[in-house]
């Protein structure tokens, strides 16, 4: 008998990849039904919205995300990003992002609901703006809708900031300060002490059986937000670090002459101790794939023995392969622990590249995540047509 068997790796190999957008791309002229756009702080947080409307896009309602933090920094770049709605034309209305979560999620549907046809709506989400806590909830948000009659269609945007804050002279003094025998900070200043609300997205209805705690950290440059936040799962994890229960993560940079920044993240994540550093799996901060993989290898290594919870303190993009991890494995919660504030103008500076991924129709991803771990027993499997975009298989023999 031929058996196919759908595994993570043949799922992530045929998810859509980012790709970057050139100035004369056709793919920033088109008509959206949607646009959701944080409000942030950053140089690149209206990037997108002025790239779009520059190339004649149209969109039917944008939504303005808006932080609770550093509310004056955002009120100084909220004048280009109006400028920019109202160039894609159609209507806009703000979403108080601290707003409790249920309510926030409510009204982001019944916005989104509004509008498009009977069939499909159109979705762009502008990443490069967001916390890990927008993106995380948008995601949930859409993903639940697009279990609804109608089809979601959703185009992600990010762009990367020139710069990134802190500075490698920064590093460098960190650095010298541990192999001198000094404590080693527990935080580089891009964001300040944690909120006292603890934030989770579950799959609702989900009922999780009693089970051992254990944690994947997706690393941050504050390990208090992240000490604080293993607190709240299980006060032992914090106890011995690295704790076996804990798995961390850590992005590597894009440009080479940010290597630093790993380095950097790995020391103040291993509670100065240096002859007991964490030992991460490393993965691209671009390159969404990867940290799926490295999430959807520890969920094979779990075996169900365990209740997973992630906590992402890590990139843009690595919040993306989360939230397409939790579609994967409804059992798998996320919990995240907002910053009181961040560093403001100075978190990043400048525009670099724009990148598109195109996940397409919400639903047949979700389906092809699904999969993960299924097993297909008839004979005729391998004759059926494919979306090359979503379906997977693979084949081997077994002895009769």
């Amino acid at each position: 008998m031929r058996i196919q068997e759908i595994t993570a790796t043949n799922v992530i190999a045929q998810l859509p990849r980012l790709q970057p957008v050139g100035d004369d791309s056709a793919l920033l002229g088109q008509a959206w039904n949607v646009l959701i756009v944080a409000n942030g702080f950053e140089d690149r947080a209206s990037s997108v919205a002025q790239r779009l409307a520059g190339a004649g896009a149209t969109v039917d309602l944008t939504i303005v995300l808006e932080f609770t933090t550093n509310k004056e920094n955002n009120a100084a770049r909220r004048a280009e990003l109006d400028e920019a709605i109202i160039r894609l034309g159609g209507t806009s209305i703000s979403l108080d992002g601290g707003c409790a979560d249920h309510v926030f999620d409510q009204s982001l549907a019944r916005l989104i609901g509004q509008v498009g046809d009977v069939n499909q709506v159109s979705v762009v989400l502008d990443v490069s703006g967001c916390s890990g806590r927008f993106i995380l909830r948008v995601l949930r948000v859409l993903f639940e809708l697009s279990r609804s009659s109608r089809r979601l269609r959703l185009d992600v945007f990010y762009t990367q900031a020139m710069d990134y804050a802190p500075t490698p002279a920064v590093a460098e003094k960190l650095i010298a300060d541990a192999s001198n025998g000094e404590p080693v900070a527990t935080t580089l200043g891009l964001d300040f002490d944690a909120d006292d609300e603890t934030h989770l997205i579950e799959r609702p209805g989900q009922q999780i059986d009693p089970a051992p705690e254990r944690a994947l950290v997706i690393c941050g440059f504050n390990a208090d937000r992240v000490r604080a936040s293993l607190d709240r799962i299980d006060t032992s994890f914090n106890v011995d670090v690295p704790h076996p229960s804990v798995t961390y993560v850590a992005g590597r940079p894009p440009r080479e002459e940010d290597e630093w920044r790993l380095d950097a993240m790995i020391r103040i994540n291993s509670a100065g101790d240096a002859d007991h550093p964490i030992q991460p799996k490393i993965t691209s901060t671009l390159n969404y794939e990867e940290t799926l993989g490295v999430l959807e290898a520890e969920y094979e290594r779990a075996e169900h023995r365990y209740r997973l919870t992630v906590l992402p303190f890590g990139s843009k993009m690595q919040s993306i392969a989360v939230a397409l991890f939790c579609e994967a494995h409804p059992d798998v919660r996320v919990q995240m622990l907002a910053p009181t504030h961040y560093r403001g103008v100075e978190y990043s500076r400048g525009i670099r590249q724009t990148h598109l991924l195109p996940l397409g129709d919400l639903s047949e991803i979700s389906d092809a995540l699904a999969k993960i771990g299924s097993v297909d027993l008839s004979e005729a499997a391998h004759n059926r047509p494919r979306n090359p975009a979503v379906s997977v298989r693979v084949s081997y023999e077994l002895e009769a």
